[in-house]
């Protein structure tokens, strides 16, 4: 699953196939009108599917998702995949190996800060918290704890 990060789009989505008893592909399930689709849930770790109702359909034999993320970051996750339609349809469901959850991706942005600045003086900016994952300001909970300390072209930063 690549580097699963808490509440962001996994970067390599989970692509399923169907084979046969010989190993080979199957490369119709249902029909175009009325595609086979699996569903995607979640065991082990704390945390859960940001979209608990994930499932995809079946186009040319493969199935492949494209929303599946983790709401926490944590250890221990699987996927585990059924198909859920046509309801008759026998094969087991899969799991895939498990894996851990990385932090939420963040960055800062600088949202306030003078427009001409007299060089070697110091200055003041204004940065905020943004969660790389949900494409917004981060909320109060998700920040760190920890001072915060930067350099840029010989000008230090400082703040908390």
């Amino acid at each position: 699953l690549g580097n699963a990060l808490e509440m962001a789009l996994f970067q390599t989505q989970p692509s399923l196939i169907v084979l046969d008893s010989n190993g080979e592909e199957i490369e119709v399930l249902g029909s175009e009108a009325s595609p086979w689709t699996i569903k995607a849930t979640l065991s082990g770790g704390s945390g859960a599917l940001v979209n608990p109702n994930s499932t995809c359909k079946f186009l040319n034999g493969r199935c492949t998702f494209t929303d599946l993320a983790v709401d926490k970051m944590g250890n221990g996750y699987k996927l585990k995949f059924s198909i859920v339609y046509p309801t008759e349809a026998s094969l087991p469901d899969v799991e895939s190996v498990t894996f851990p959850v990385g932090p939420r991706p963040v960055s800062i942005k600088f949202t306030e800060m003078p427009v001409l600045q007299a060089v070697g003086k110091p200055f003041d900016v204004e940065v905020s918290l943004w969660d790389m994952a949900l494409g917004a300001f981060a909320a109060p909970e998700i920040a760190p704890t920890t001072e915060v300390n930067c350099e840029l072209d010989g000008v230090v930063l400082e703040g908390n």
